[in-house]
């Protein structure tokens, strides 16, 4: 079992992505990763859904709502914390969650995350 907890410490969540429309209509969502590789959604107003990119490349992930594109101020690697898109009307929000890490006190763990907002510029 050891070898279990050490391999979900260090890989659990690797390379998972979730997508939340948080916009006030439905949306047709693409999401394009710096090695070409595509995903395509038709997600509800409210909807989310989550993925696995194990070959992300290394670079900003380019994001079109709508056939609209979100300029790319995120930024993934070969080997990605669990990733968080959130889409709205205007903007996009990227976020990642790291491994947790034990604070002072022994029973909390502090979550460290990343996050930019990716406006739409074309508008």
């Amino acid at each position: 079992m050891y070898v279990r907890g050490v391999y979900n410490e260090f890989f659990m969540y690797h390379d998972h992505f979730y997508l939340i429309n948080d916009s006030v209509a439905d949306a047709s969502i693409d999401v394009q990763f710096p090695s070409g590789t595509k995903r395509h959604f038709d997600l509800k107003k409210g909807a989310s859904k989550d993925f696995v990119v194990y070959d992300t490349g290394e670079g900003g992930i380019f994001i079109f709502v709508n056939g609209e594109p979100r300029h790319p101020d995120s930024y993934v690697t070969s080997m990605n914390p669990l990733t968080i898109l959130v889409v709205n009307d205007k903007t996009t929000s990227f976020s990642q969650v790291f491994k947790p890490k034990k604070s002072e006190h022994a029973d909390d763990l502090i979550f460290y995350t990343r996050a930019a907002r990716i406006e739409n510029r074309s508008s």
